[in-house]
């Protein structure tokens, strides 16, 4: 195996370790498949939504996909999105990949890409109509004239707050730094907390470092792709997090995506940041705060950021079955009946990357798009004017490196540093200006 490794054990994967072969068994061992079934297709489907409404719309789309290929058998299997990265990696070089892969952001998919472990979805695109998707989407996935996946929704991450707290203690809802630490300040009493700042390791603490570097115009690596943790921007960044930070529940310094989700939904805190899932998870487990819900873009110091995202399906240029891969995604997974429903999993969380799925009747009446237009439209415009590791701006070039940025332990261990740990900013952000450095060095 050819990793690169850092001081501090960043996993970046190379093309020569994504290709490289090892004698493992065969799928049909591995699986477990017997004589009789030999003679199947076997279609492997991997998702890293692991929701049980994921899970149950996977399961029915595949199999209706049976139903109309008799021949085929398709085989799930899920893997949380906090590990999603590394285990393809191990797929990868034991040249084991699934055919199809959905889920996964473009940080992602643009590292496997740019591995030379992809194979081009041009066609799939074409048959969806190139002109149906919104501009912004499609650019994200088109590298040299080559569409390196397939988007199937975008998503974008705000602050859910608490209408009725905010009124109950005379705070507007937080729009800047100063509005964001008075209202934290005035909701944390009786037990509750007024915000969730994750520091577990894991990418959901990495993620909200590099937004709150974003919100004061700071950077991961600036526009031409030079490393830029080290600023006085950051320090700004870091010493507001701290303030915040003395509002946030003790378990914190294990916080990953999960508790930022449960902590808001069952009233722990006064508000938390997450996407669009946030709306239905907390309206259906605890409906007494459901007429409370708000939502507004993540406050900012110099200009609005928040963390958005264009996730896709993908196919492997090694797996074993293309054409019945890209026909799941052309079907199912981007488009049809199937596709609607899928982004009625998550109304909110999974935002059309297609004008005519955004048009469809079936998604625009459904009641809790219907019953919330001001959450949607902030979560539209939260998705147009944020971005990611791939692109941190609209003037970034796209970086090739955003998998091992995003995906890897050197933003979350930089805020568990700081904040659990206590070490000094100036410390932190020599470390990890080192650690990112690290990363780009051979692009």
């Amino acid at each position: 195996m050819n990793f690169k490794m850092t001081d501090n054990a960043i996993l970046q994967p190379t093309r020569r370790s994504f290709l490289a072969l090892s004698a493992g068994a065969s799928v049909a061992a591995l699986l477990g498949h017997n004589d009789a079934r030999a003679q199947e297709l076997l279609l492997r489907v991997m998702g890293s939504d692991t929701d049980e409404v994921d899970i149950a719309w996977y399961k029915q789309a595949n199999a209706d996909f049976e139903a109309d290929h008799p021949d085929t058998r398709v085989l799930y299997d899920y893997v949380n999105s906090a590990s999603s990265f590394q285990k393809i990696t191990t797929l990868l070089a034991a040249n084991d990949v699934p055919d199809a892969f959905g889920g996964q952001g473009i940080a992602a998919v643009s590292a496997f890409w740019n591995a030379g472990v992809l194979e081009p979805l041009n066609d799939v695109v074409d048959e969806l109509g190139k002109d149906d998707f919104f501009p912004s989407t499609l650019d994200l996935y088109t590298v040299d004239g080559n569409v390196i996946g397939v988007p199937v929704e975008r998503t974008s991450f705000v602050l859910w707050y608490r209408k009725d707290l905010a009124e109950r203690e005379n705070v507007k809802p937080p729009v800047t730094w100063e509005d964001y630490l008075a209202y934290a300040k005035a909701t944390t009493r009786d037990g509750m907390y007024g915000v969730a700042i994750p520091c577990g390791m894991n990418p959901a603490s990495g993620l909200r470092l590099f937004e709150f570097f974003r919100q004061n115009n700071g950077n991961v690596v600036d526009e031409d792709l030079v490393p830029a943790i080290d600023t006085q921007a950051n320090r700004e960044a870091l010493e507001f997090i701290k303030e915040l930070y003395q509002y946030s529940p003790p378990g914190s310094p294990s916080y990953g995506y999960g508790e930022m989700l449960s902590a808001y939904v069952t009233g722990a805190v006064a508000s938390s940041i997450y996407s669009g899932r946030m709306l239905q998870r907390a309206s259906s487990r605890n409906p007494e705060i459901a007429p409370f819900i708000g939502a507004i873009g993540l406050p900012y110091k110099t200009a609005p950021f928040g963390f958005a995202d264009v996730r896709g399906a993908f196919v492997f240029a090694g797996a074993r079955n293309k054409d019945a891969a890209k026909d799941w995604i052309l079907k199912y997974r981007a488009g049809g009946k199937r596709h609607i429903d899928w982004l009625l999993t998550a109304p909110g969380n999974n935002l059309p990357v297609r004008r005519s799925a955004a048009a469809d009747p079936a998604f625009a009446d459904f009641p809790m798009i219907k019953e919330h237009p001001d959450i949607f439209t902030t979560l539209n415009e939260a998705a147009d004017v944020g971005g990611n590791l791939y692109k941190e701006s609209r003037n970034h070039k796209p970086n090739p490196k955003a998998g091992a940025l995003s995906e890897g332990p050197v933003l979350a261990t930089m805020l568990q540093r700081f904040l659990v740990n206590g070490e000094a900013a100036g410390d932190v952000l020599a470390w990890g200006q080192r650690q990112v450095t690290d990363i780009m060095a051979d692009i």
